[in-house]
């Protein structure tokens, strides 16, 4: 009888714990990014969820990563707002775009293979698309937290022309559970943004195209014939 009561002792615990390990979002759509730049203009924008567990179906769009009950069990930790990732991303991104002065008529959050943005430029009266590719975000907490994450952001012309590119990446831990590590989650999140858009390529390539001179002012330039 003792080994009875203390083997469904333990299973109670278990239970206790998978029930605190569950229902747990963390705050990924809120941040407002930190750009040193200014720019003018307007880009189309489109973040594309690459992660494999989301493009083979295995996990929903609004997964994040995984919380850990007693045995080690998995429970999936998702977005505060329930929307995807991807989605989160877009809202971010587009609020960091704007604060630094650009315009950005469209922009839409996808997951799979990166859509076809050429054909939408014209549409939205945009000469640039930056295109965010998430090819990893996932955190996992049991007693200690781990977030590995990987984002590209790649900017092109109304062609299709690669003009510059960012990326940023992170394999973290963090020395709490769940409960203590979701504003850190949110703050690693928000330097991982400021990351993408603050890489001086992608500055370069959000500046606008120097205006072309008139001819009679190309003529003024050039240096008079010798006599």
């Amino acid at each position: 009888m003792p080994a009875a009561r203390s083997f469904l002792f333990l299973g109670v615990v278990a239970l206790s714990a998978g029930a605190c390990a569950s229902g747990h979002t963390i705050d990924y759509h809120s941040t407002v990014p930190t750009v040193s730049w200014h720019g003018s203009g307007a880009v189309a924008l489109v973040v594309v969820d690459q992660r494999p567990e989301i493009v083979d179906g295995r996990r929903h769009s609004n997964w994040v990563g995984n919380s850990r009950g007693g045995f080690g069990n998995p429970f999936e930790v998702t977005t505060a707002d329930g929307q995807s990732l991807s989605a989160n991303l877009t809202q971010v991104m587009k609020r960091g775009l704007e604060k630094a002065g650009i315009s950005v008529p469209l922009a839409v959050p996808a997951s799979g293979a990166e859509p076809e943005l050429v054909r939408q430029l014209a549409a939205a009266h945009a000469s640039r698309a930056v295109v965010v590719k998430i090819a990893k975000w996932k955190s996992d907490s049991l007693v200690l937290t781990s977030l590995r994450y990987e984002l590209f952001a790649n900017v092109t012309d109304d062609q299709g022309r690669l003009l510059g590119q960012s990326r940023t990446s992170g394999d973290e831990v963090m020395n709490e559970n769940i409960y203590g590590v979701k504003d850190d989650l949110s703050r690693v999140y928000a330097r991982a943004v400021d990351a993408l858009l603050n890489a001086p390529p992608f500055v370069r390539a959000m500046q606008p195209d120097p205006q072309p001179r008139s001819s009679a002012a190309a003529r003024a330039a050039e240096p008079a014939a010798p006599r």
